[in-house]
């Protein structure tokens, strides 16, 4: 035993007083844990060596390979007796959740304290950690189908400020001479927003994918700890059910994501022509494409709607399954509309109800 305490003191770090881990060596011979080091240096703001005080000329100090391999040889082969009395861990305290030894067990820190054997309670506290996986694992399925919606709704704020932008140009072409600086400050306008979004987009992506790479960690660590030996797993269980135990969010969608679309489009020739003081039509009704059910095929100036094949749309918040909204609602008052709907047999004409279309009468 003496030589047994002997080695776990010269195999110990001076700093953390535990066996070394990823050991670098000083130019004086004294040798720490890496982390160690960095973190006393950190503290005391001076590169020296915190036994014999003498100063380092390196900042990163080589490691000390071979100290770094008996380390973990001896980790190995002592894994499984105590460090206090060296005797086998055979026995698991439910009270403290850390594996003991049978002096442990007599000591007065377990006083009064409930055991099992290692094996028994390694089957308990697995089945334990594995429905407690069990969420989690969920929640990385949430969280990862969340970002691959998201970054749909990425990739589709590119192409709908790219339809827009020709839009917007396409208008602007017939009052080419004399309109150059209106259709500059909507273009620009659209892009301001297009970035914002675009910003608050790859902010929203980039946090999920913080989530997801927490979460895997999580997971990747706890499952590495369920296939380690029953001493391994039980002496780092009450960590692990700590972290796995730990509630996530839920993953959502943002609201509002995509480009206000109508904002740009919607009126536009209207709005240009109160500048203008020039006679254009005027739409008082402008579909809102971010809404729209992907069989909808909405026109260019977003006036009007027709049934067609179902077209690649991101699953954002506001889209319906069903019909398309407006852009904007009106006041609480009685509205005539005039609705062209061609040869058509079937079709449905309402208004909004809780995100719904509540089918009208026809007349």
């Amino acid at each position: 035993m003496a030589d047994a305490s002997s080695l776990v003191n010269d195999l110990s770090c001076s700093v953390c007083c535990d066996i070394f881990n990823d050991p670098v060596i000083l130019s004086c011979s004294h040798s720490f844990c890496k982390g160690c080091l960095q973190s006393w240096w950190r503290q005391n703001q001076e590169q020296q060596c915190p036994l014999c005080k003498r100063r380092s000329s390196r900042t990163e100090p080589p490691r000390n390979i071979a100290l770094k391999n008996l380390s973990e040889a001896f980790q190995r082969e002592n894994a499984d007796l105590c460090p206090l009395h060296g005797e086998k861990l055979k026995l698991f305290c439910r009270d403290d959740l850390e594996t003991a030894c049978v002096i442990c067990r007599h000591s007065e820190k377990h006083a009064n304290h409930r055991f099992l054997p290692v094996d028994e309670a390694a089957t308990i506290h697995r089945e334990a950690i594995q429905k407690l996986l069990k969420p989690q694992k969920e929640k990385l399925n949430d969280f990862v189908e969340t970002k691959r919606k998201c970054e749909d709704i990425a990739a589709h704020i590119d192409v709908q400020t790219a339809h827009t932008e020709r839009q917007i140009q396409k208008e602007f072409e017939k009052f080419h001479q004399f309109l150059q600086d209106e259709e500059k400050s909507r273009i620009t306008a659209l892009r301001g927003e297009k970035k914002l979004k675009g910003q608050k987009m790859k902010k929203d992506i980039e946090e999920l994918s913080k989530q997801i790479e927490t979460i895997s960690h999580t997971v990747t660590e706890t499952e590495q700890q369920l296939g380690a030996g029953d001493i391994s797993f039980l002496k780092k269980f009450k960590a692990t059910r700590e972290k796995v135990a730990q509630p996530r969010p839920s993953p959502a969608l943002p609201q509002g994501a995509l480009l206000d679309v109508a904002k740009h489009l919607g009126n536009l020739a209207y709005a240009v022509w109160k500048k203008l003081e020039e006679n254009v039509s005027y739409s008082p009704v402008i579909l809102d494409p971010n809404t729209a059910s992907s069989d909808l095929h909405l026109s260019e100036d977003l006036t009007s709607v027709r049934c067609g094949a179902r077209q690649q749309l991101p699953e954002n918040p506001e889209r319906l399954k069903y019909g398309v909204l407006g852009s904007r609602s009106h006041e609480s008052r009685t509205y005539t509309w005039e609705v062209e709907v061609g040869d058509s047999s079937q079709w449905e004409l309402g208004c909004r109800d809780d995100k719904q279309i509540s089918p009208g009468k026809e007349r």
